[in-house]
């Protein structure tokens, strides 16, 4: 049995928007062209446009964040208001704040709050430091495959 729940959002100036789970879309007024798929997914989203949401908590307290495609459970959770990420797989990018970001693998660049165009692979990718243990925070313009930022990869393969 398939049970759909289309519920009640705020939507006043928002049009072309989808919701589909319990909380979606629930603060949405002038959003527009967004799709929300999952429990509590898109659920902050007050003037965000052509976002896509899939998973519960996908992009749960986006407010203003343009152009955003979340795949898995808390992808994008935390994000505010950046645009243009991508994120897919458990927990992607789940505490970016910031834009152009691409995260794929579960909790791939997990810990990242501000930092900007980021691309990342793997499990966990850019999550921590090379150390292994502390949070990487504020990375910008870096790539990531794997635990281990690119340039370092290739420095070692040298």
């Amino acid at each position: 049995m398939l049970l759909v729940t289309v519920p009640y959002f705020a939507t006043r100036e928002g049009v072309l928007n989808v919701a589909i789970g319990h909380c979606n879309l629930k603060c949405n007024t002038y959003g527009g062209c967004n799709i929300a798929i999952g429990s509590s997914s898109l659920c902050c989203n007050t003037t965000g446009e052509h976002n896509f949401a899939a998973g519960q908590y996908s992009l749960r307290d986006s407010l203003s964040g343009n152009s955003n495609v979340g795949l898995g459970t808390y992808t994008l959770s935390n994000n505010r208001g950046g645009d243009c990420n991508t994120a897919i797989g458990r927990g992607a990018l789940g505490s970016t704040t910031c834009g152009c970001n691409t995260g794929i693998g579960t909790f791939s660049l997990g810990g990242n709050t501000t930092g900007c165009n980021n691309f990342v692979a793997g499990y966990r990718a850019g999550t921590f430091l090379a150390n292994g243990w502390s949070y990487l925070t504020e990375p910008n313009n870096s790539t990531y495959l794997g635990a281990v930022p690119v340039d370092v990869l290739l420095m070692t393969l040298m």
